[in-house]
């Protein structure tokens, strides 16, 4: 391992590495701020609410070489880790293209409107009519970039809404 990766870099050091050594797209993230939920709408939601935040502040699309051959991503992923740890490590956390990263973000929406149902809180109204993109359940892996990037921004928008919604 060399001496620059035992610093810890920026994620403008990550992207500057996807860009140059790889050759990867990297584009956001979509927003740098976002509404901040009232303590009283998230109670107990809390890393919910910030699994919403993070998703929309701190990941990024990006596009690699490997479009749907999922085997080829597998494998260079494997490599990665074996190699390169922290840029794995860093792609899990801040790849906004990642179907856990999508499921999760998804996950958090249902939850909090579940909660909102459960609870007869008023807010339930409003985020209850959250657009949610709909991708039927191990059908991620077909899509190809241009369709994982266009439901990435849906989610952006439905997680900010989500955040709006918290916010009031």
């Amino acid at each position: 391992m060399n001496q620059e990766n035992l610093e810890q870099r920026t994620d403008e050091e990550y992207i500057r590495i996807l860009r140059e050594e790889y050759g990867w797209e990297v584009e956001g993230p979509s927003l740098t701020e976002v509404p901040e939920p009232k303590p009283e709408n998230i109670k107990g939601y809390e890393s919910t609410v910030n699994n919403l935040k993070h998703y929309v502040l701190n990941t990024y699309i990006i596009k690699d070489q490997f479009g749907k051959d999922h085997d080829a991503r597998r494998d260079f992923r494997v490599e990665l880790y074996r190699k390169e740890k922290d840029i794995h490590d860093w792609l899990d956390e801040h790849s906004k293209l990642r179907a856990a990263r999508i499921g999760g973000v998804v996950l958090a929406m249902q939850r909090l409107i579940g909660h909102f149902k459960r609870t007869n809180n008023p807010l339930y109204d409003d985020v209850s009519k959250i657009i949610l993109p709909e991708i039927a359940p191990y059908s991620y892996h077909t899509l190809d970039d241009n369709q994982k990037i266009a439901l990435s921004k849906e989610m952006d928008k439905a997680a900010y809404q989500m955040l709006e919604f918290l916010s009031r």
